[in-house]
C-alpha cells in the first residue's frame, strides 16, 4: 500500500516546503522508491543549406533514414522542392527536385521511407497540381502529376505519403469546394484518386488549416 510522508501516523509536519524536484512514496515493508524528472536530450542543429544561388530554404518533413524534404529559392527566383539526403559526419547532399512541365514553383510537403516525395507544382499566380517524385536511381527523380477530381483540371496538392506509396491531399471540386482526397497506387506508376468527401461543410482542413 502507498502512501506519501504526510500521512505517516506520528509524523511532525514543519510546515517547510520542499525544494527537491522530485516524488517521494513508501512501499510498506518494502524500499524507498524515487521519481527523478528525466534529463533532456542534447539536440544538434544542422544548416542543410539552400539550392545554388538561394538564399533562403524551408524542411518540411523527414523519414526514418534522415532524408529531409522542402522547399528552397532559387538563383533566378522562384522556390523549388528539395531532397536533403545524409551523406554522412552531419552533411547533406541537395537535390532540386524540379517541376512539372511548364510549371515554374515547386513545393516538397512530405517523404516516404523509400524517398518518395508528395508535393505540389505550379506556375506561381495559376494552376496547383499535386504531384509525387519518385527516385530514379543515381540521385535523379522522376515526377508524377496526380490529377485533381473529375471536372477539374488542376488545383490539387499532395500534402502526406504512406510507406506504400498512397498520397493524401487535396482537390478543388467543379462546383468550387474543396475536398479531401486520396491517391492510391493502382500499377505502372498510375494513381487512382478517390474524394474522401466532408462532413457537410465547404472545406476540409488539411495540416491543420482551412483551405
Amino acid at each position: 500500500m502507498m502512501g506519501s510522508w504526510r500521512n505517516i501516523p506520528g509524523r511532525r509536519r514543519t510546515g517547510a516546503r520542499r525544494a527537491a524536484p522530485m516524488v517521494v512514496s513508501l512501499v510498506a515493508g518494502a524500499s524507498l522508491m524515487v521519481a527523478v524528472p528525466p534529463v533532456a536530450a542534447a539536440t544538434t542543429v544542422t544548416d542543410l543549406g539552400t539550392l545554388p544561388g538561394g538564399t533562403t530554404s524551408l524542411a518540411e518533413a523527414i523519414n526514418a533514414s534522415g532524408q529531409v524534404t522542402g522547399w528552397s529559392d532559387t538563383s533566378t527566383g522562384p522556390l523549388h522542392a528539395v531532397v536533403w539526403t545524409p551523406t554522412g559526419k552531419g552533411s547533406f547532399a541537395t537535390t532540386d527536385l524540379g517541376t512539372l512541365p511548364g510549371d515554374t514553383a515547386s513545393f516538397g510537403q512530405a517523404i516516404s521511407p523509400s524517398g518518395q516525395v508528395a508535393g505540389s507544382s505550379e506556375t506561381g499566380d495559376g494552376p496547383t497540381h499535386a504531384v509525387v517524385w519518385t527516385p530514379s536511381g543515381a540521385g535523379s527523380f522522376g515526377v508524377t502529376n496526380l490529377g485533381a477530381l473529375p471536372g477539374v483540371t488542376s488545383s490539387a496538392a499532395a500534402t502526406a505519403i504512406n510507406p506504400a506509396g498512397d498520397v493524401a491531399g487535396w482537390s478543388m471540386t467543379p462546383d468550387g469546394k474543396t475536398h479531401p482526397v486520396v491517391w492510391t497506387r493502382s500499377g505502372s506508376g498510375s494513381f487512382r484518386i478517390t474524394d474522401l468527401g466532408t462532413l457537410g461543410g465547404r472545406f476540409q482542413l488539411r495540416n491543420g488549416h482551412q483551405c
